[in-house]
């Protein structure tokens, strides 16, 4: 499931959707590698983060542990409401892994987290919605189409540099004084300004036609992150 990331610079990749093989998501690492701390391919747990596109998670089955950790690392979550998620750690003597202590309290808030890593109890996808630890919950056979589609509307109507943009704002910002979030935003506009997006935006819209925004490697705001990564 891990070995699904293509190169960050590749335009020809809009959005990436992560699910798993089989009937489950995944129910945790396989204990003859209980110290794995990275994924195969040396990359940690975190990686969809540092990506400049969406991760959209399709969870088509139970979750527990480091798959609970991979689809909370991820943008946005479909969940199948027959699924179950539990961090598992302290049913199996661990500490909470995988970055897990530090994506679920911005998901879910410092509440819930810690009955969440302390109790690790079993949640079912309704309540994982209530939460906010799922976004979106539906029918078992229809989770990954709804998350293809999902993806697919970003593909085709949202600017990559914004959406870059905004990725990097809402993991950022949480951690910044309100001051120094809305200077950095504001520089980010100013940026955005030299682009052709803003213009092309209204005119599709105004032409009632889809946009034809500037990739990823060709956007300004896009390059101006990469630099501040």
């Amino acid at each position: 499931m891990l070995n699904v990331w293509r190169s960050p610079g590749d335009d020809s990749v809009g959005a990436i959707v992560v699910t798993g093989a089989g009937k489950m998501f995944c129910v945790g690492v396989d204990m003859d590698m209980k110290e794995m701390l990275e994924d195969a391919q040396g990359r940690a747990f975190y990686h969809a983060t540092t990506l400049q596109k969406p991760v959209i998670c399709a969870i088509n089955g139970s979750a527990a542990g480091v798959g609970l950790a991979i689809a909370c690392h991820c943008d946005v979550r479909f969940c199948s409401a027959s699924a179950k998620l539990t961090t598992a750690y302290g049913r199996r003597g661990l500490v909470v892994e995988h970055g897990l202590s530090w994506v679920l309290p911005r998901l879910v808030g410092t509440g819930a987290a810690m009955d969440l890593c302390v109790s690790a109890r079993i949640v079912k996808a309704d309540e994982a919605a209530q939460l906010g630890l799922v976004n979106f919950v539906c029918p078992a056979d229809q989770v990954l189409r709804r998350a293809m589609d999902y993806a697919s509307d970003l593909c085709v109507n949202v600017s990559p540099g914004s959406m870059a943009a905004a990725k990097f704002q809402v993991l950022r910002h949480a951690t910044m004084s309100q001051r120094d979030a809305l200077a950095e935003s504001n520089d980010l506009m100013h940026v955005s300004e030299h682009g052709g997006d803003i213009a092309e935006g209204f005119t599709a819209f105004s032409e009632k036609r889809s946009p034809r925004f500037q990739t990823v490697s060709q956007s300004p705001v896009a390059a101006r992150i990469r630099s501040m990564m």
